[in-house]
Order: structure tokens, then C-alpha cells, then sequence
């Protein structure tokens, strides 16, 4: 409950918060409904990196915030970035 409350605080304050993964295969996503789960992750605002591991994700949001993309776009591209991703 900590995480999350500290997570909410930081995206309250304007800050964008991503959530990744270290599984070997699969990926982050929005799917567990309880309290401080990935759903209320989400509606709360913060970016799923979906297929990407921590390291790639950081970069992406690295070259985000570089860009000076804003909340909406850094989302847009966290959404786009798994199809460029060979399969």
C-alpha cells in the first residue's frame, strides 16, 4: 500500500510513472483489479511498457522526456513502441 500511495503521489504531482517487467517473456499490463493492482495503476494514470523490460522502457521514457512530450504522448508512444519490436 506504500508503493502505490507513493506511485499515486508521483503521478499526482505531474510526475509519469511506468510500469515494466523482468519476466523473460510476457509483460506488464493492466489486468489485476485489487487495490494498488495494474487496473487502478492505470486508472490513476501511470504508462504500461507492455513487451518492453526495464531497461528499454527507461530509455523510451528517456527519449520522451527529451522530446518534451507530455503525459498523453509519452503514453501514445509506450503504446506504439511493442509493434516496432521484431517478432
Amino acid at each position: 500500500e506504500d508503493l502505490f500511495g507513493g506511485i499515486l503521489d508521483a503521478l499526482q504531482a505531474g510526475l509519469p510513472v511506468v510500469i515494466s517487467s523482468r519476466v523473460p517473456y510476457g509483460g506488464s499490463r493492466p489486468i489485476y483489479a485489487y487495490a494498488g493492482g495494474g487496473v487502478a495503476l492505470q486508472r490513476a494514470g501511470a504508462i504500461f511498457a507492455l513487451d518492453l523490460n526495464p531497461q528499454k522502457a527507461r530509455v523510451l521514457l528517456m527519449a520522451g522526456l527529451g522530446a518534451g512530450y507530455d503525459l498523453a504522448q509519452l503514453q501514445r508512444l509506450f503504446d506504439l513502441a511493442p509493434a516496432a519490436l521484431p517478432r
